[in-house]
Order: C-alpha cells, then structure tokens, then sequence
C-alpha cells in the first residue's frame, strides 16, 4: 500500500511539471530589442541614398535638389544603397528632423 501511494505521488508530480513545462510555451515573452538609427544621404552620383557610417552633419546639404538629404530608420533589414523608391514611412524610413531637400555631400 505505501509502494502505490509513493508512486502515485511521484506520478502526479511528473504531471504537475510536464503541465508547468507545456503551459510555459504558449506564454508570450517580450523580447528585448536595440534598435539603432541608420542614416542615408542622397547621393548626386547615383541618384540614391546612400548609407552613412554615423549620425549626419547636417550642414554637408546642398540644397539644389527635390529629394530629402538625409533620411533615417530603426529598420535593420534596409539595404546600404535604397533607392528613392524605398525611403518611404512604409518601409519606415523618415526623412531627418533637421534635414531639408538636397544632395548630402
């Protein structure tokens, strides 16, 4: 008789963490990210933006152009090279708050 119950309390502890273990993979976990800001200067020569290796000084603009000068984004999988195209807020892409339109040289 205590041989049965020291298994059954054995069992129902292997139950009681099989459930705790099954349960905790269905929970949702935040993940911490570090998102750094990427910055791109419109390039004259290729007619893109063009990414740069640091945070932009704003006063390399040259104003005699239609596009922004300088845009940035958090979004990691952006190419160095982004075409007019994709510097858009879908593809979260914002232009700079200090930048006006030009080419960055």
């Amino acid at each position: 008789m205590e041989t049965k119950k020291i298994i059954s309390q054995i069992a129902l502890g292997l139950a009681v963490i099989g459930f705790g273990a099954g349960a905790s993979a269905f929970t949702n976990r935040t993940v911490e990210t570090n998102l750094q800001m990427r910055y791109w200067g419109n390039d004259e020569t290729t007619g893109q933006y063009i990414e740069l290796p640091g945070p932009p000084s704003i006063e390399n603009c040259n104003p005699n152009e239609t596009e922004t000068c300088v845009v940035q984004s958090e979004n990691a999988s952006l190419p160095s090279e982004l075409p007019y195209s994709q510097a858009t807020p879908a593809n979260g892409v914002n232009p700079h708050p200090s930048s006006a339109e030009g080419f960055y040289q």
